[in-house]
């Protein structure tokens, strides 16, 4: 199986170039509560959903219908298109539907695609913050009354819950962060797996795979942090026969608590049909029997080969999936499932758990262990690929060899604080989050005609001391081969080459266990760049280095700021060059750490981006590791994750093949364009307002 993927697209983020920011002035009133003179009556063949969520095909086929209806209807009227949404948004307020319909309406259409949506937060805080939370909140004031009132503001349990029986409450901070809430619905609404994608859209599967694989690894990194083992599956055949042990109470308005050691039900009434959990089991069978040949079952008898994208698609059952109706919709009904554990066929119309909504799943302690469950069908796939050969890892440049020579990290200085080198610094901060809540005295009231209030909640969040990666290259002259990809720039004269390198960085704690492919889904992915070095080769006698500076605030996998409400206002769109939302938080980039230092090893991989780019001249920026580019293919050929997408073994010759990679040291050995150090990762507690 070729390392490279031919050229599909994705779906991406939308871009800040050519924003109109007028028409994105008017697109607000979709989001917020107002008293505008429009007709109400607008709205209503807009529909509504009370109990919408997004893992139900008959919900999303039905909100994507409304949208494309209405973009199809009002494709050179935009106003109009505003106007209907808004009018949905005074009625509904507080509706899950409403806001969904806005955002991928405004997506659909040519002249709105590229505008910038407000955070989920400020437009929905019921579903990110407590009524209590909300309730005893700053109301906007003058900034000199709010300065004199900031240390009333009531902030969020800091680290762990009063539950001292409920150790997983020691990761609730993390878990209930509210960027990390943010990136989940954000990514799932940006790649909808209703519709059967286009070839912009291609390629969701297996990033629907790596993204949470990528959550996972990094929940599994603060578990080891606070003293907690790796989290466990829970899924079909994996504990489901058992009690779930985990309670969870999310205190948000119109999601229920689920007590601990509550049981999966045999059978739920969902939307009024049944559905039976032996279909669940029945499904993971025959998605294991696809992997074992490497075959999938198509509905014309046909058996087609298993890909990472096509079991991505099948697994969550989108509208690439290989056979649906032979490989059942086992992702999205586990959720279903595991939120209706307490009222399973509706009777005491008790409302729905975390898991119901992709806003407020990742809150739940259950969603790891569903996904853990769902990734081990992955890891099935991954186990069944050619090892990877750490000769495959190296690159050959024309007319050059490449080695790091050194790599370290450098921590802005902070007052009061002794930087150390190779040395991680975070803290936990308290975050002031502006909300628009309608209605916000009553909830029973949200139908009558009172605006909005713009409150102010803070709310705890980790933070990391910006830091700087230094990286050493050293470029040597070789005998061209011409195997090796030619650069980009290359004169006649032969005095300068130009060559264009992608740096892949990865951290993994260390947890006494040393064998890299049991370590290997531990490794989180911190950044992926494109670097372009020119090769001044007669000057240098035929070798030359570099020293490399990237800022942790660029980072590729990071999400980038979104633009709120205010910011959207006043015209102030920044230099972020993607909005969507999608992307890992930048607050989360670095795992907590330990007061005394939590030890972890950083690596570093240098390949050949004229081989790897599906186009040398894009760029790589913004959230691109996590959502690709709008309208263009993914960037990166190599799958995702690499190199740590799949097993490593290790030739000692060319001649001679050898045991299993046993380290990771071993494999950098064996690779002179890759570098792993020691890093330390020390938290500095609660941060104090002064």
């Amino acid at each position: 199986m070729s390392d490279n993927i031919e050229p599909k697209e994705s779906c991406g983020c939308s871009e800040a170039e050519g924003i109109d920011t007028e028409l994105n002035k008017k697109l607000l009133r979709a989001f917020l509560k107002n008293n505008d003179s429009v007709e109400a009556a607008l709205h209503e063949d807009l529909g509504h959903i009370p109990d919408f969520t997004t893992f139900s095909w008959k919900h999303m086929k039905t909100v994507h219908e409304v949208a494309d209806n209405l973009v199809n209807e009002h494709g050179d009227d935009v106003d109009k298109i505003i106007d209907k949404l808004s009018a949905l948004k005074n009625v509904y307020p507080n509706s899950a539907y409403a806001d969904y319909l806005s955002r991928i309406s405004f997506y659909k259409h040519p002249e709105t695609k590229n505008l910038v949506c407000p955070p989920i937060h400020e437009v929905l805080p019921e579903s990110c913050f407590s009524l209590e939370q909300l309730r005893e909140s700053d109301v906007e004031c003058d900034s000199l009354e709010r300065k004199a009132q900031k240390e009333s503001i009531p902030s969020a349990t800091i680290l762990a819950s009063p539950q001292s029986l409920n150790i997983e409450s020691k990761l609730d901070w993390w878990r209930e962060d509210i960027q990390l809430s943010e990136h989940h619905a954000n990514w799932h609404a940006y790649y909808p797996f209703t519709k059967k994608l286009d070839t912009e859209k291609v390629r969701r599967g297996e990033l629907f795979a790596y993204m949470h694989e990528q959550m996972l690894a990094r929940y599994d990194f603060e578990r080891f942090a606070v003293g907690l083992p790796p989290v466990k599956p829970y899924g079909p055949g994996v504990f489901w026969d058992k009690s779930l042990p985990e309670g969870y109470n999310i205190n948000l308005h119109r999601f229920s608590a689920r007590p601990g050691h509550m049981s999966i039900p045999d059978r739920i009434l969902f939307l009024g049909q049944p559905y039976v959990m032996k279909d669940m089991e029945l499904h993971k069978e025959r998605l294991l029997d696809a992997i074992a040949r490497m075959k999938f079952l198509d509905p014309s008898g046909e058996r087609v080969p298993v890909t990472m994208d096509g079991l991505g698609c099948t697994v969550e059952s989108d509208g690439n999936s290989v056979n649906p109706g032979y490989y059942g919709n086992l992702h999205n009904m586990g959720h279903v499932v595991i939120a209706m554990m307490n009222d399973p066929d509706g009777r005491y119309v008790i409302h729905k758990g975390p898991m119901y909504q992709q806003y407020t799943a990742a809150r739940d302690p259950v969603f790891f262990r569903w996904h853990k469950f769902i990734d081990s069908l992955f890891e099935e796939c991954r186990l069944q690929m050619k090892p990877r050969d750490p000769i495959d890892l190296n690159i050959q440049l024309a007319y050059t060899s490449l080695k790091v020579k050194n790599v370290s990290i450098m921590t802005d200085p902070v007052s009061d604080l002794n930087i150390e080198k190779d040395c991680l610094y975070t803290k936990m901060t308290k975050q002031t989050f502006t909300v628009y809540w309608a209605n916000g005295t009553t909830p029973a009231d949200e139908h009558d005609d009172k605006p909005y209030e713009k409150r102010y909640i803070n709310y705890p969040t980790l933070e990391h001391c910006p830091f700087d990666y230094q990286f050493t290259i050293e470029l040597k002259r070789v005998i061209y081969d011409s195997s090796a990809s030619i650069p980009s720039e290359k004169p006649e004269e032969f005095d300068i080459i130009t060559y264009k390198l992608m740096f892949r960085v990865f951290m993994a704690p260390e947890t006494g266990v040393t064998d890299l492919n049991q370590r290997r889904r531990h490794f989180i992915e911190l950044d992926s760049f494109v670097q372009e070095v020119k090769w001044d080769l007669p000057n240098l006698g035929g070798t030359q280095k570099f020293e490399i500076t990237r800022k942790s605030k660029d980072s590729t996998v990071a999400m980038q700021p979104i633009p709120d409400i205010k910011n959207i206002n006043d015209g102030n769109l920044g230099n972020s060059k993607s909005f969507c939302g999608c992307g890992w938080p930048l607050n989360l980039l670095i795992p907590r750490g330990t007061p005394t230092g939590m030890k972890a090893d950083l690596f570093v991989l240098v390949t050949d981006w004229e081989k790897d780019a599906y186009d040398k001249d894009a760029e790589f920026t913004g959230g691109a590791a996590y959502c690709g580019k709008s309208g263009k293919p993914y960037p990166d050929k190599k799958p995702m994750g690499y190199p740590f997408d799949r097993n490593f073994k290790f030739h000692k010759t060319k001649s001679k093949r050898g045991k299993d990679l046993s380290t990771l040291q071993d494999v950098v050995g064996a690779i002179p364009n890759s570098a792993v150090i020691p890093v330390t990762i020390k938290f500095l507690g609660q941060e104090v307002e002064k």
